[in-house]
Formats: structure tokens, C-alpha cells, sequence
């Protein structure tokens, strides 16, 4: 099976089609989605309806869940909490609807999704360092976790001490288990603007972190009209 993994869309259209356009090249056969369909982005409705009308299996992010009521906004930041309020103004009732019924934690073959932590996915921690890495690899009962959330694709492997990488192209070796961050496709935050997924061809046992080029300067242009605050515009060019 090739599965072609994504998050932190955050309203982004043309990133969103940039990236399904790589999944469809691929020849991806099964569409996951690990949160964060929505928030800082002008194009909410548009990025929930493609994940929808394309079979993705998804799980909730924090922003999913701000923007229908059921996670604090006080907690984020000024710009994070004034798209949440554009976001919840703007998104249909039907998109509501879908982005209600999102779990935290969603199972596959060999391999679980989480946006944030398998150790209390609810809070909304960061797996960001080999600390946090072994204390989450306790709670972790499949061979993977893809997780994101920090926006920053990074790989974890469980060993005698844990180890991390910024690998791109990651073996799945028997009796060792990963926590594999796939990036964001909207926001991306380690300094390359590009969007960020994944493909997991289970049967070379191999995960690729990719990399494609969309239209920033439309994204951008979107952002600006809405009124939206203007630094959501500024970090797409520069990727952190």
C-alpha cells in the first residue's frame, strides 16, 4: 500500500493543490490527513471540502477544534487566536459538521496518526526533542506514529537511546519503532517555504519526506484581502 500523509494545511489552498497534484504522480492509493485542515489561511471551506471529496482519513488538530468551539483560543497566540475568529465566521455549517467528527488518534496497519503526542493527545504537546521522543515511544503499540504539529518534518527512532534525524528518506527496520513528523503543507516552519508531505510505500517498508513548489504569491495576495493578519503572508515566503 502507498499512502501519501499530510497536515497543517492551514487554509492553503494552492499548497493543497500543489501537494494532491504529487500524491496523484505518485500513485498514492490511500489519503491521510493529520490535522490542521484549517486556520491563518484565506481558503477554510475550500481546504475542508478537498480533504472531504478526497477520501482522506483524517484526525483533528488544535485549530480543527478551535474554530468549532472545542479548544481554548486564549492559549494561542495573537495572530493563531484572530484567524481562529475569521476562520469561525467564515467556515459553512456543513464544514463544521465534518471537522466535529474528527478523532485525535486514528489506527492503520502498522502504523497509528496523532497531530500532537500519542501521550495525551489533548494537550496539544510537542514531541521536539529525544526526551519527549521516549516518553511518547512508551505509549506507542505500532511499529510508527506520523505526527506533526511543530510544522517541522523530523524523524525519531527508538533504540537504546533514542535517536533523531532530519532524513528525508527513512527505512522501516524491523523491531524499532519511529515517531516521524511530516511537516506542514501550509506553514511550514524550518526555513524552506516548500510544502511538506510524506509517501509510505509499506511494501518497500519506506517513508520519503517530500518537498513541492506552489503559488505563494496568490496564497500571500488571499491572505491580505481577508484582512487577515499580515505575518500569516509574510511566513509563506520565508518558511518559518
Amino acid at each position: 500500500m502507498k499512502y501519501g500523509l499530510l497536515s497543517d494545511i492551514h487554509s492553503n489552498l494552492e499548497a493543497l493543490n500543489a501537494v494532491l497534484k504529487e500524491f496523484k504522480e505518485e500513485q498514492v492509493e490511500k489519503n491521510i490527513c493529520i490535522g490542521d485542515i484549517v486556520g491563518y489561511g484565506a481558503n477554510p471551506n475550500e481546504c475542508v471540502e478537498l480533504i472531504r471529496n478526497n477520501n482522506f482519513e483524517s484526525v483533528a488538530g488544535n485549530h480543527d477544534l478551535a474554530v468549532i468551539g472545542r479548544q481554548d483560543i486564549e492559549h494561542f497566540n495573537p495572530i493563531a487566536k484572530e484567524s481562529m475568529i475569521w476562520t469561525a465566521d467564515t467556515l459553512t455549517t456543513d464544514n463544521r459538521e465534518y471537522l466535529k467528527q474528527l478523532e485525535l488518534k486514528k489506527e492503520f496497519p502498522g502504523f497509528v496518526i496523532v497531530h500532537s503526542t500519542i501521550l495525551e493527545p489533548e494537550e496539544w504537546k510537542y514531541v521536539r526533542t529525544t526526551l519527549e521522543a521516549h516518553r511518547n515511544f512508551k505509549e506507542l503499540t505500532k511499529p510508527v506514529c506520523f505526527f506533526s504539529h511543530s510544522h517541522i518534518p523530523i524523524v525519531f527512532k527508538e533504540k537504546e537511546r533514542p535517536e533523531f534525524s532530519f532524513d528525508t528518506s527513512i527505512n522501516i527496520e524491523e523491531n524499532i519503532k519511529y515517531l516521524i513528523n511530516v511537516g506542514s503543507v501550509g506553514q511550514p516552519r524550518d526555513k524552506n517555504p516548500k510544502a511538506c508531505y510524506a509517501i509510505y510505500d509499506t511494501e518497500e517498508k519506506k517513508v520519503e519526506i517530500k518537498r513541492v513548489s506552489y503559488d505563494i504569491k496568490t496564497a500571500q495576495n488571499k491572505i491580505r484581502e481577508a484582512d487577515l493578519p499580515r505575518m500569516s503572508a509574510y511566513r509563506l515566503e520565508t518558511g518559518e
